[in-house]
């Protein structure tokens, strides 16, 4: 359990390995407002990222703050830079700052969104995804958003349930 995280994480860089391309994959990471990070500057990859086409490797410095939900988007380089549609969408993962901590997130394919025409292509016991997340140094915002606001009283919930008790009531109020 524990308290959901209200603070900005600082996303340090980004390391992917095992993905079977040869250009530099194009990178994108979006915040519920906007782009907060992109591997390339129009056609060509930015001095922010190095890879290594011979074993899928890349390893991007990002040095972001995230606060909240994000998506990590993984696109097809080269030509395909400047189409941004499920064409060249290779895989793409969503989470919450909210519930994650300052340290590193290993993901493999069962974790990530991967496109159909790309799921056969990557090696389930090759790749991985690393996110190096460690705290913010910006300073709070003036109003932290919380999951519930301190203005509000939070009303008792009616009955609470556990185990099987809980099964059985879940099902009362669904049927």
């Amino acid at each position: 359990g524990g308290l959901a995280n209200n603070r900005p994480l600082h996303l340090r860089c980004l390391a992917i390995s095992g993905l079977p391309v040869d250009d530099v994959p194009c990178i994108e990471i979006w915040d519920m407002n906007q782009e907060v990070f992109c591997a390339h500057e129009g056609m060509e990859p930015s001095g922010a990222c190095t890879w290594s086409s011979e074993y899928g490797d890349g390893f991007f410095k990002v040095g972001k703050d995230i606060l909240g939900d994000f998506c990590v988007m993984c696109r097809f380089g080269g030509s395909g830079v400047a189409t941004r549609d499920k064409t060249t969408l290779i895989f793409k993962y969503q989470n919450s700052t909210a519930f994650l901590q300052p340290d590193v997130v290993e993901l493999k394919t069962h974790n990530l969104d991967i496109s159909m025409r790309c799921v056969d292509a990557l090696d389930a016991e090759m790749f991985s995804l690393h996110l190096m997340f460690e705290e913010s140094t910006a300073p709070l915002p003036s109003t932290i958003p919380t999951l519930a606001s301190p203005n509000k009283k939070l009303t008792a919930l009616p009955d609470v349930h556990f185990g099987y008790d809980a099964f059985e009531n879940g099902l009362r109020e669904i049927s």
